[in-house]
């Protein structure tokens, strides 16, 4: 009988640590490593000077005329 109890338990502990806590850990290495690559880049992108040139294309002057048949009227029902 204790040796029954023993190889469950062994069993679930084994269960336990290959289904759960190794994938926990890889998927957990897995998001701090593309944290860390994307602040890596968003340094060395504000560290090069690019920052004033992607606000530039849009600080132009956009006129956008909006053209009637893009709405739709409706009428509110009660």
């Amino acid at each position: 009988m204790r040796i029954v109890l023993i190889a469950i338990l062994v069993y679930l502990a084994y269960q336990f640590i290959f289904n759960f806590l190794i994938p926990v850990f890889i998927t957990t290495r897995k998001i701090r490593k593309g944290f860390r690559e994307m602040s890596d880049r968003m340094n060395s992108f504000q560290t090069s000077g690019n920052n004033g040139n992607a606000t530039q294309n849009f600080s132009g002057n956009t006129t956008h005329k909006v053209n009637k048949a893009d709405y739709l009227d409706f009428e509110e029902m009660k």
